[in-house]
């Protein structure tokens, strides 16, 4: 792998303006925000395509959670079975929208969670607003132009992790909210897991210039705090007693909104954390022959000049430069640093 490929060895823009300390040119063809993305679009299709036609029981089951949700509303109970009942239901049902399995299989319900059906959890932040395309060209969006940079200066599987992680932070925020106020409901998207991006984003690129509806110049700290506020206002009122039916997981972006912050304020590598577990023996591995062990040199050991190729050795210095900083590096990782410096300017003809 060349010097210029490497996540630590970036041109770099000092600039408020700037798209980020670490960029490249252009993304990895695979890279990990892409392929979000196109799992996101792949099942948004499949939650256009894969559907049902709505029944009275569906019906019921909507206006009765609705009615849990906000006590004032109508009530229909399953003995109510007068003909303008029976009329307004057969209205609703001609007009209803068609049902998304898709989004029946994957969505977040609390109840439906709490007896077992856990892969909700996280299954719920790939699936969309299958009414509204506005619902996931925003999420997918906001992944791209903040998601990009995070993927390269934390590497693929880092930010993977990172991502994955504050879905499921997310929707467990949503789940708490909703165990603690009594309310139902379910919930889908990925905007817990973007508004984690966009806070971690803002964490490191605070005066970045983002244009709001590509008109308004806005910095990026202040469209978070204005996320923030705008999610924890309902939030507290839900939590204080109110009925608020916004059509917006509130308690969700907020989960995302902390986590991103933690994973910040707290220096946190899922990577590191998730190779310290304990792993399981596969039974198709062989568990027979000479058992090969193997050192870990780290980039100020005094055999490193001897134990690690070349490549290796610039590799394990641009990790500690990006780590702790130039005055940490020892004169031998100097020299390797500088000859990796003179290489790559030999090879791109300067």
């Amino acid at each position: 792998m060349g010097i210029d490929n490497r996540d630590y060895y970036r041109d770099s823009d000092d600039g408020a303006g700037g798209s980020g300390l670490f960029h490249s040119h252009e993304l990895p063809t695979h890279s990990i925000c892409f392929k979000l993305i196109m799992i996101n679009v792949i099942v948004f299709l499949l939650q256009i395509f894969s559907t049902r036609e709505m029944t009275e029981a569906d019906l019921r089951s909507q206006l009765q959670r609705v009615h849990q949700d906000d006590p004032n509303s109508v009530s229909i109970s399953a003995d109510d079975q007068t003909d303008h009942v029976v009329e307004i239901t057969e209205r609703a049902l001609f007009r209803a929208p068609r049902i998304s399995v898709i989004t029946e299989w994957l969505s977040l319900d609390t109840d439906k969670v709490l007896h077992g059906q856990v892969w909700r959890v996280l299954t719920c932040a790939f699936c969309h607003d299958r009414e509204s395309v506005s619902h996931i060209l925003f999420n997918m969006l906001f992944l791209w132009w903040f998601g990009k940079t995070l993927e390269v200066m934390y590497g693929q599987r880092e930010f993977l992790l990172f991502y994955v992680s504050a879905a499921l932070l997310s929707s467990l925020a949503f789940m708490a909210l909703a165990l603690a106020t009594g309310t139902g409901g379910s919930m889908i998207g990925a905007s817990g897991a973007v508004m984690a991006t966009m806070m971690l984003y803002a964490i490191h690129y605070p005066r970045q210039t983002i244009m709001i509806f590509w008109v308004f110049p806005l910095e990026i700290r202040w469209l978070v705090l204005f996320y923030v506020i705008f999610d924890l206002f309902p939030v507290l009122k839900m939590l204080s007693g109110d009925s608020l039916l916004t059509g917006v997981a509130h308690a969700a972006h907020l989960g995302g909104f902390v986590f991103g912050w933690l994973y910040w304020k707290l220096a946190w590598r899922l990577e590191s954390c998730l190779a310290r577990l304990p792993q399981p023996r596969l039974w198709w591995k062989r568990t027979v022959g000479p058992q090969r062990h193997f050192k870990v040199v780290r980039p100020d050991d005094d055999t490193l000049q001897s134990s690690l190729s070349f490549e290796d050795q610039l590799d394990a210095v641009l990790a500690k430069l990006h780590e702790q900083g130039r005055a940490a590096l020892t004169e031998a990782e100097l020299k390797v640093l500088e000859e990796g410096s003179q290489r790559y300017r030999t090879r791109r003809g300067l």
